[in-house]
């Protein structure tokens, strides 16, 4: 890679622009998150306190993702190549991205096990989320202060696919499970109470396909180019992961 030209505009164009996307969706977080203790200060100590840690936690992968751009546009300003370095800033936005994501999918999970009163399901589930999380630390620990991540994505492309297989496999295996679940319910003697599943089921497919489709988009474009677009869409599918939830 070091004698190859570097295009700026598919490497750092493409994260400026996924992390302007991604610090605008925090803003849709924080508001949603805002909404959710103000309409429901009554639901359990868990689950608030599980929303909360997980507003913290995207708040600290914005700061992060912020100052990797700021470093890459600004502190290093004219080093074309500085853009192929990952900044510890960088590590630590690898990190929070192995806790949401998974954090998130879990909880789904656990709406699964509340909707079925089954555990075999929910322990897939579970079992791809710690896979992700294991691979996707795996990642941040081989890549971390590396000079090169170009060079990184192609020598470990297949630890790369793999940890975007287990997020687009798991939010299919979500989608499908609690549309399942959530059909036999549709036979309520009460109209509303129908309208209400009708439109679980029209939602819980609606934000499957975005994160699933969003995944499989990254795939792609990993194989098809050697550049930081499919970077900027996870960026931006981290923030999808906690505004699907």
């Amino acid at each position: 890679m070091a004698d190859q030209p570097l295009n700026l505009s598919t490497t750092l164009g493409a994260l400026v622009i996924g992390v302007l996307v991604s610090i605008f969706l925090f803003g849709v977080v924080t508001l949603q998150t805002f909404t959710y203790y103000k309409k429901f200060p009554d639901d359990r100590w868990l689950l608030k306190t599980f929303v909360g840690v997980t507003w913290v936690l995207e708040l600290i992968h914005a700061i992060v993702i912020t100052h990797t751009i700021y470093y890459y546009s600004v502190i290093r300003y004219g080093d074309r190549r500085a853009v192929l370095e990952l900044t510890t800033a960088g590590d630590i936005a690898v990190f929070m991205t192995a806790i949401i994501g998974p954090a998130v999918q879990g909880f789904y999970a656990h709406r699964i096990y509340i909707l079925s009163s089954h555990w075999i399901i929910p322990a897939i589930v579970w079992l791809l989320c710690f896979l992700r999380f294991m691979s996707t630390l795996t990642l941040g620990a081989i890549t971390r202060g590396t000079l090169d991540t170009l060079a990184s994505q192609h020598e470990w492309q297949w630890l790369f696919v793999t940890t975007l297989v287990l997020s687009a496999s798991t939010d299919v295996l979500i989608t499908a499970s609690l549309c399942y679940y959530l059909w036999p319910h549709r036979g309520a003697t009460f109209r509303r109470t129908k309208t209400i599943i009708d439109k679980l089921i029209l939602w819980t497919i609606e934000t499957g396909l975005v994160t699933s489709c969003g995944t499989t988009i990254q795939l792609i474009l990993f194989f098809v180019a050697e550049d930081y677009i499919w970077m900027a869409l996870y960026l931006i599918s981290t923030r999808c992961m906690f505004l699907c939830g």
